[in-house]
């Protein structure tokens, strides 16, 4: 689901929802990503997260059914946080649960990957030299974008 503001993320209720009640559930694992406040050797002021309204909803509900299938999982959930975040704020949670650590971890990692990398959501981080957009694994600083045009 995609969070707003300062939306609070209750674990233990998002464990009881990944659990279900299943007898053959034996771990449950969580990604929790937060603004980090120095990157780059730069203190970060913001990040500012857009997204696309009708279509973040359904396609972190695709990945978590595509790793819950990839790695037969008996649950998985993404939260989302949208909008601008100071350090230290929530930007996402990532939980799965299934039978053991050796399908719930690759499985983790792999949905945290995947949110990264193809959920419609564009990330501007605002640090001490300027303003830089973030594009997956690339960032690209707002005054190279102004000389190229």
């Amino acid at each position: 689901r995609v969070a707003r503001d300062d939306e609070p993320v209750d674990l233990a209720s998002l464990t009881s929802f990944l659990y279900g009640d299943n007898p053959r559930v034996g771990a449950v694992a969580f990604f929790i990503g937060i603004v980090r406040g120095i990157n780059n050797g730069e203190q970060v002021r913001e990040l500012d997260y857009e997204h696309s309204e009708e279509l973040m909803e359904p396609k972190l509900r695709e990945l978590a059914f595509d790793a819950i299938t990839k790695f037969s999982l008996a649950g998985a959930c993404v939260i989302h946080f949208v909008g601008p975040r100071k350090p230290g704020q929530l930007t996402m949670v990532v939980g799965v649960s299934g039978e053991s650590r050796k399908n719930v971890f690759p499985a983790l990692e792999w949905l945290v990957d995947h949110v990264k990398h193809e959920a419609p959501v564009w990330k501007t981080e605002v640090r001490e030299s300027g303003v830089y957009y973030m594009v997956g694994d690339r960032e690209i600083k707002e005054t190279e974008l102004k000389r190229g045009s």
